[in-house]
């Protein structure tokens, strides 16, 4: 049983650290300088998920076995084979277990947060190139488009025409 307990609690160690490393992968500050690689970021965050979800799955499950093995039912005489050696035991292996769920549910919390930061900044990319080809097109010919249209109109048959003027230089500007 103790060989049991020491074995548990060394595997324990070995996927906190796994979950510490994947918790600095998952915040590793990847600047993306355009759309196209702030999508490439986020996917990369996103394929991470399924390594959050699956990394205590094992363990918690051989966990709970070993509990189950520990806290066998009584013999057929009506005697606990529960020792304070097994109590004990079995006392830490769910302070263990708890610890590992905790911490899983930490790495998902951070796993969600980041991703909301990745798909803003997604959003602020998209903004940007949007913004982008505006200035690039009123630097070019929208500037004279826009400045050579002084007319206001005269009748209303002159400002539906200008209207939709407008509206076609508007359209090429989106």
């Amino acid at each position: 049983m103790m060989q049991n307990l020491e074995q548990f609690m060394n595997e324990v160690d070995v996927l906190l650290e796994q979950m510490l490393l994947l918790e600095q992968r998952m915040t590793k500050d990847y600047v993306a300088d355009d759309v196209e690689g702030a999508e490439q970021v986020l996917q990369y965050h996103c394929n991470l998920k399924e390594e959050v979800k699956m990394c205590p799955q094992g363990l918690l499950k051989k966990g709970r076995d070993l509990i189950s093995s520990i806290e066998q039912k009584p013999d057929d005489s009506g005697t606990s084979s529960m020792t304070p050696d097994k109590i004990n035991a079995s006392a830490t292996i769910r302070h263990l277990l708890e610890g590992v769920q905790r911490k899983h549910r930490q790495l998902e919390d951070l796993w969600s947060s980041h991703k909301s930061q990745l798909e803003q900044n997604l959003q602020l990319k998209i903004l940007e190139r949007s913004v982008y080809k505006v200035k690039s097109w009123l630097k070019g010919r929208g500037l004279e488009a826009l400045s050579n249209k002084q007319d206001i109109g005269d009748c209303c048959a002159a400002f539906e025409v200008l209207w939709q003027q407008h509206e076609k230089l508007e359209a090429k500007a989106q």
